[in-house]
């Protein structure tokens, strides 16, 4: 796929973005605390309350936070069509979906029936916003490419996973008798590998050529792989909910085939880059590519006995050391760069020369220094798999002091925006 022409013009204002942005990173020191809190007991077994709330955390207000505000950027920029209101529709968005996961970290870690019906009162306007806005943003869309036939995608995908997390939310809210556990499986396939994982391709697609200076992705890919990972998990759901073990292995086999594939060929062009200078956005998306090789690897040695130990194994890798790592790549080029287009925009030609640089608005050093506690993190994480009682304290300590430091370079980069725009004539 080749580099398609951005609709730079069409681009929100800055705060549309950047409040999602900046909230993410106080949800990933919530969901540390609440493992502090917690103790090792948390990773006593996946189904523990105080891991769902801190899984919650992360999934929601983490990640589901820093993708909406990149979809309701890349829309306009990449598939050429502006979301009406943007201002109103972020605000609409991003004020019930905070509520909404902060509120469902106690009703989860306590088994608070009030707490949990407030997150799903909030969550379900909040994710029916940023469907309705972003799907009718991309059926209008004029350019049909790769990039914006995955966020149509993963918009799906993302459908599939809140409906059924609503489900299984009125359960622990005490709403239903009854819910079947197959059904967890099936909502967090659909929200790592559907909505995650998709929208991460499609924006690799796009932000891997152009900012890592790689050949771009085989047409081939950029095709079908989205497809290939819609239509397997749908065939995966179906095997799982009518008890087809080998059908369900199966197509999971197929499902992390694809995914491999699309960490393999990353890598393998992360290798043939133009630019030989390597900075911390490759170095994010090299963890994250890694720790989805490691995940593919770990999932099939899990098929003959899974268990617990790798179950929350597969978890870690896949929330901190995918998810969680490419969204710390991505947000240490999208911000600097967003800062500065916006400062190019507003400044008056004659004193254009005062915009800083990207590197100047958010320095590397401060962004490598993060980088190391996020790494460290996932690999105390992964050992807290096998001995809590050693390494829960550390890693949940690493994991909060990582998020605090993101925040602190976030608004480091803000300051300069309104250093520059106050210096101003």
């Amino acid at each position: 796929m080749k580099n398609v022409p951005l609709s730079l013009e069409r681009a929100p204002p800055l705060s549309v973005p950047l409040r999602f942005f900046l909230s993410a990173p106080l949800f990933g020191i919530a969901a540390a605390s609440l493992l502090l809190w917690a103790g090792p007991q948390a990773f006593a077994s996946r189904w523990t309350a105080a891991l769902l709330a801190a899984t919650h955390l992360l999934t929601l207000g983490f990640v589901t936070m820093v993708m909406c505000g990149a979809l309701m950027q890349l829309i306009p920029v990449v598939a050429g069509v502006s979301i009406p209101a943007p201002r109103r529709v972020a605000a609409a968005v991003h004020l019930p979906l905070s509520l909404g996961a902060a509120a469902l970290g106690p009703g989860l870690a306590l088994s608070s029936t009030p707490w949990t019906r407030l997150a799903l009162a909030a969550l379900a306007p909040a994710l029916a916003v940023l469907v309705v806005a972003a799907g009718l943003a991309l059926a209008r869309a004029p350019r049909i490419h790769a990039g914006v036939r995955a966020m149509r995608l993963a918009l799906g995908a993302l459908v599939v996973a809140a409906v059924l997390g609503l489900y299984l939310g009125a359960g622990h809210g005490g709403m239903l008798a009854a819910i079947p556990r197959h059904l967890t499986a099936i909502h967090l396939a659909w929200a790592l590998l559907g909505w995650v994982g998709l929208l991460v391709a499609g924006v690799a697609y796009q932000v891997v050529p152009m900012f890592q200076m790689t050949p771009p992705y085989p047409a081939v890919m950029t095709r079908w792989l989205g497809p290939y990972l819609f239509l397997g998990l749908v065939a995966w759901s179906l095997a799982a909910s009518w008890g087809q073990a080998w059908v369900s292995a199966l197509v999971g086999a197929a499902l992390a085939l694809g995914a491999g594939t699309f960490a393999g060929v990353t890598l393998w062009l992360q290798a043939r880059r133009r630019r030989r200078s390597v900075d911390v956005t490759l170095w994010y998306w090299r963890l994250a590519m890694l720790s989805l090789l490691l995940g593919v690897v770990l999932w099939a040695g899990s098929l003959p006995a899974p268990g617990d130990v790798l179950d929350l194994a597969l978890g870690v890798l896949v929330i901190v050391g995918v998810a969680m790592s490419v969204i710390c790549g991505m947000l240490y080029k999208i911000v600097p760069f967003l800062i500065w287009l916006h400062l190019q925009d507003w400044r008056p030609a004659p004193v254009l020369s005062g915009v800083p640089n990207m590197k100047a608005i958010l320095p590397q050093g401060a962004a490598r220094a993060q980088f190391y506690l996020h790494a460290g993190a996932l690999v105390l994480l992964l050992g807290a798999v096998l001995a809590p009682g050693w390494l829960l304290y550390p890693a949940a300590l690493s994991l909060g002091v990582s998020c605090a430091a993101l925040e602190r370079n976030l608004l480091m980069a803000l300051r300069v925006y309104r250093r520059v725009r106050s210096a101003a004539p």
